[in-house]
Protein backbone atom coordinates (compact mmCIF):
# COMPACT_ATOMS: atom_id res chain seq x y z
CA UNK A 1 0.00 0.00 0.00
CA UNK A 2 2.64 2.52 1.04
CA UNK A 3 4.87 1.78 -1.97
CA UNK A 4 1.87 2.25 -4.28
CA UNK A 5 0.99 5.57 -2.66
CA UNK A 6 4.58 6.81 -2.85
CA UNK A 7 4.65 5.98 -6.58
CA UNK A 8 1.41 7.90 -7.08
CA UNK A 9 2.82 10.90 -5.21
CA UNK A 10 5.83 11.04 -7.53
CA UNK A 11 3.61 10.61 -10.59
CA UNK A 12 1.59 13.65 -9.55
CA UNK A 13 4.64 15.78 -8.75
CA UNK A 14 4.47 15.49 -4.99
CA UNK A 15 7.38 14.63 -2.78
CA UNK A 16 7.47 10.89 -1.97
CA UNK A 17 7.73 10.63 1.78
CA UNK A 18 5.54 13.68 2.34
CA UNK A 19 2.54 11.62 3.49
CA UNK A 20 2.16 9.95 6.87
CA UNK A 21 0.57 6.51 6.99
CA UNK A 22 -1.53 5.50 9.96
CA UNK A 23 -3.18 2.09 9.92
CA UNK A 24 -6.49 1.50 11.64
CA UNK A 25 -6.48 -1.22 14.27
CA UNK A 26 -8.86 -2.56 16.86
CA UNK A 27 -6.74 -3.83 19.76
CA UNK A 28 -8.27 -6.43 22.05
CA UNK A 29 -5.99 -6.99 25.00
CA UNK A 30 -6.27 -8.94 28.24
CA UNK A 31 -3.84 -10.39 30.77
CA UNK A 32 -3.76 -13.71 28.91
CA UNK A 33 -4.17 -14.68 25.27
CA UNK A 34 -7.10 -16.93 26.18
CA UNK A 35 -8.89 -14.05 27.91
CA UNK A 36 -8.26 -11.76 24.94
CA UNK A 37 -9.64 -14.31 22.47
CA UNK A 38 -12.66 -14.85 24.71
CA UNK A 39 -13.22 -11.07 24.83
CA UNK A 40 -12.92 -10.89 21.03
CA UNK A 41 -15.43 -13.69 20.54
CA UNK A 42 -17.86 -12.13 23.01
CA UNK A 43 -17.72 -8.61 21.57
CA UNK A 44 -17.88 -9.85 17.96
CA UNK A 45 -20.88 -12.01 18.78
CA UNK A 46 -22.72 -8.94 20.10
CA UNK A 47 -22.71 -7.37 16.61
CA UNK A 48 -26.27 -7.72 15.28
CA UNK A 49 -26.66 -8.36 11.56
CA UNK A 50 -29.25 -5.60 11.20
CA UNK A 51 -26.99 -3.03 12.86
CA UNK A 52 -23.99 -4.05 10.77
CA UNK A 53 -26.10 -3.94 7.60
CA UNK A 54 -27.27 -0.43 8.48
CA UNK A 55 -23.69 0.80 8.98
CA UNK A 56 -22.47 -0.92 5.81
CA UNK A 57 -25.43 0.49 3.86
CA UNK A 58 -24.62 3.98 5.10
CA UNK A 59 -20.93 3.65 4.28
CA UNK A 60 -21.52 2.35 0.76
CA UNK A 61 -24.75 4.05 -0.26
CA UNK A 62 -26.25 0.63 -1.03
CA UNK A 63 -29.22 -0.74 0.89
CA UNK A 64 -28.06 -4.17 2.06
CA UNK A 65 -31.60 -5.07 3.15
CA UNK A 66 -32.28 -5.63 -0.58
CA UNK A 67 -30.07 -8.73 -0.60
CA UNK A 68 -30.67 -12.24 0.64
CA UNK A 69 -28.33 -12.40 3.65
CA UNK A 70 -27.71 -16.11 3.03
CA UNK A 71 -26.50 -15.54 -0.54
CA UNK A 72 -22.80 -16.19 -1.18
CA UNK A 73 -20.97 -12.87 -0.70
CA UNK A 74 -19.01 -13.07 -3.93
CA UNK A 75 -22.31 -13.42 -5.84
CA UNK A 76 -23.45 -9.96 -4.73
CA UNK A 77 -24.82 -8.10 -7.77
CA UNK A 78 -22.44 -5.45 -9.12
CA UNK A 79 -23.25 -2.11 -7.54
CA UNK A 80 -21.52 1.15 -8.36
CA UNK A 81 -19.28 2.36 -5.57
CA UNK A 82 -19.18 -0.71 -3.34
CA UNK A 83 -16.89 -3.18 -5.10
CA UNK A 84 -13.71 -2.07 -3.29
CA UNK A 85 -15.32 -2.08 0.14
CA UNK A 86 -17.10 -5.38 -0.49
CA UNK A 87 -13.90 -7.02 -1.77
CA UNK A 88 -12.16 -5.92 1.43
CA UNK A 89 -15.05 -7.39 3.45
CA UNK A 90 -14.87 -10.76 1.70
CA UNK A 91 -11.07 -10.74 2.13
CA UNK A 92 -11.54 -10.43 5.91
CA UNK A 93 -12.56 -14.08 5.88
CA UNK A 94 -9.09 -14.93 4.59
CA UNK A 95 -7.28 -13.24 7.49
CA UNK A 96 -4.35 -14.80 9.31
CA UNK A 97 -4.32 -16.22 12.83
CA UNK A 98 -4.04 -13.51 15.48
CA UNK A 99 -4.52 -10.70 12.98
CA UNK A 100 -7.65 -9.25 11.53
CA UNK A 101 -10.97 -10.96 12.01
CA UNK A 102 -9.44 -14.28 10.99
CA UNK A 103 -11.07 -17.15 9.22
CA UNK A 104 -14.82 -17.48 9.29
CA UNK A 105 -15.64 -20.76 10.99
CA UNK A 106 -19.19 -20.16 12.10
CA UNK A 107 -21.95 -22.72 11.94
CA UNK A 108 -23.45 -20.59 9.14
CA UNK A 109 -20.35 -20.91 6.94
CA UNK A 110 -20.10 -24.64 7.60
CA UNK A 111 -23.75 -25.04 6.54
CA UNK A 112 -23.15 -22.97 3.43
CA UNK A 113 -20.16 -25.11 2.50
CA UNK A 114 -22.12 -28.28 3.17
CA UNK A 115 -24.74 -27.02 0.70
CA UNK A 116 -22.22 -27.02 -2.14
CA UNK A 117 -20.63 -23.58 -1.95
CA UNK A 118 -16.94 -23.09 -2.64
CA UNK A 119 -14.75 -23.86 0.36
CA UNK A 120 -14.05 -20.66 2.27
CA UNK A 121 -17.04 -18.85 0.74
CA UNK A 122 -18.95 -16.63 3.12
CA UNK A 123 -22.50 -15.33 2.99
CA UNK A 124 -23.61 -11.73 2.79
CA UNK A 125 -24.73 -12.09 6.43
CA UNK A 126 -21.25 -13.21 7.53
CA UNK A 127 -19.49 -10.53 5.49
CA UNK A 128 -21.80 -7.86 6.81
CA UNK A 129 -21.25 -8.97 10.41
CA UNK A 130 -17.47 -8.99 9.84
CA UNK A 131 -17.73 -5.41 8.60
CA UNK A 132 -19.82 -4.39 11.60
CA UNK A 133 -17.39 -5.97 14.07
CA UNK A 134 -14.40 -3.85 13.13
CA UNK A 135 -15.26 -1.60 10.12
CA UNK A 136 -12.34 -3.16 8.21
CA UNK A 137 -9.83 -2.57 11.01
CA UNK A 138 -7.50 -5.43 11.91
CA UNK A 139 -8.35 -6.86 15.31
CA UNK A 140 -5.01 -7.20 17.09
CA UNK A 141 -5.69 -9.77 19.82
CA UNK A 142 -3.58 -11.13 22.66
CA UNK A 143 -1.90 -10.47 25.95
CA UNK A 144 -0.02 -7.16 26.29
CA UNK A 145 3.27 -8.58 25.00
CA UNK A 146 1.61 -10.26 22.01
CA UNK A 147 -0.31 -7.11 21.02
CA UNK A 148 2.85 -5.00 21.28
CA UNK A 149 4.80 -7.53 19.19
CA UNK A 150 2.08 -7.61 16.52
CA UNK A 151 2.10 -3.81 16.29
CA UNK A 152 5.89 -3.72 16.06
CA UNK A 153 5.78 -6.36 13.31
CA UNK A 154 3.24 -4.37 11.27
CA UNK A 155 5.28 -1.20 11.76
CA UNK A 156 8.56 -2.89 10.72
CA UNK A 157 7.06 -4.76 7.75
CA UNK A 158 5.05 -1.87 6.31
CA UNK A 159 6.88 1.27 7.30
CA UNK A 160 3.69 2.83 8.64
CA UNK A 161 4.00 5.92 10.79
CA UNK A 162 1.57 4.86 13.46
CA UNK A 163 -1.84 3.47 14.29
CA UNK A 164 -5.37 4.76 14.73
CA UNK A 165 -7.07 2.71 17.42
CA UNK A 166 -10.79 2.01 17.43
CA UNK A 167 -12.63 0.68 20.44
CA UNK A 168 -14.41 -2.62 20.76
CA UNK A 169 -16.52 -1.27 23.61
CA UNK A 170 -16.75 1.83 25.76
CA UNK A 171 -15.91 2.71 28.35
CA UNK A 172 -12.85 0.60 28.95
CA UNK A 173 -11.11 -0.68 25.84
CA UNK A 174 -8.90 2.40 25.31
CA UNK A 175 -7.92 2.42 28.99
CA UNK A 176 -7.04 -1.28 28.88
CA UNK A 177 -4.90 -0.75 25.79
CA UNK A 178 -3.04 2.28 27.14
CA UNK A 179 -2.54 0.73 30.60
CA UNK A 180 -1.46 -2.72 29.43
CA UNK A 181 0.36 -2.13 26.14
Amino acid sequence: FIADMETRLAKWGRDPGSLKYFFGIQPIVALSEAEAKEKQAMTNELTPYEGAATVLSGHTGTDFSEFDPDQIATDLPERRGISGVWEAVTNLSKGSEGKGSGSVTTAESQTTQANGAKAGAITIREGTKLYGQSILMDQIVGNPQQVAEQLITVWEETGCDGFLCTSTYTPGSFTEFSDMV
